[in-house]
């Protein structure tokens, strides 16, 4: 059997409803980070 090599952390990206990366976060931003939500909530629909 193969191995597998470890995961890597994983990155937060933001894609935009028509499928554009619009963000990129380090796997240390936290998941509450103002940047982030802020980031998600620019792509939710009116």
């Amino acid at each position: 059997m193969d191995r597998l090599p470890p995961p890597l952390p994983a990155s937060a990206i933001i894609i935009s409803p028509s499928g554009t990366v619009v963000g990129r976060f380090r796997p240390r931003t936290e998941p509450e980070s103002a940047e982030l939500v802020a980031a998600v909530e620019a792509q939710l629909p009116a």
